[in-house]
């Protein structure tokens, strides 16, 4: 704008800065627009109206820990930030699809077009268990196996073989 100003004012015009807005595709203080239009023939002493760049529109990221993803989806929505990169972990102390950490991190600047990356609790891990031997366990001793080790007995299904005795 400095450039501009100087060339305007050599060649006896009056440089006059309408206003100025976000534009992506220019630098912070460069010209987007003028009046009269380049090429137009004008007369020494006219006014030439110049609307400027403040260059690419930058917001605060939201701080979104802790928050329901739903949620935090809707604040980044708010705040143009629709890049939205998911990573998922289980968690132990945070509840399923809750929001565990982010990059860029909370109230930093960013751009409308950046990514953010998130990562969305699991909710708990699941616990495993070592499934008990129970072969050539009577049907009353493996049940009591199964439930000593807190495990849920869907179905017994009997078979007949010529290597065991009944039940």
């Amino acid at each position: 704008i400095v450039d501009v100003l100087g060339i305007l004012t050599n060649m006896g015009l009056k440089p006059k800065l309408r206003g100025t807005r976000y534009q992506d595709s220019l630098p912070r203080y460069h010209v987007i627009s003028q009046d009269p239009e380049p090429g137009t023939m004008i007369k020494k002493g006219r006014d030439v109206v110049l609307y400027i760049s403040k260059g690419r529109k930058q917001t605060a990221m939201p701080d979104l820990r802790l928050m329901p993803f739903y949620k935090a989806e809707l604040l980044l929505e708010q705040s143009e930030l629709k890049n939205i990169i998911l990573t998922y972990a289980y968690s132990n102390t945070q509840t399923k699809d809750s929001v565990l950490a982010q990059f860029p991190e909370a109230f930093s600047p960013v751009y409308k077009d950046q990514a953010c990356n998130l990562l969305i609790s699991k909710g708990l891990a699941p616990t495993e268990y070592a499934m008990p031997r129970m072969i050539d366990l009577s049907v009353s001793h493996a049940i009591g196996l199964v439930e000593t080790n807190f495990l849920n007995l869907s179905q017994i299904t009997p078979r007949y073989s010529a290597l065991y005795e009944p039940n």
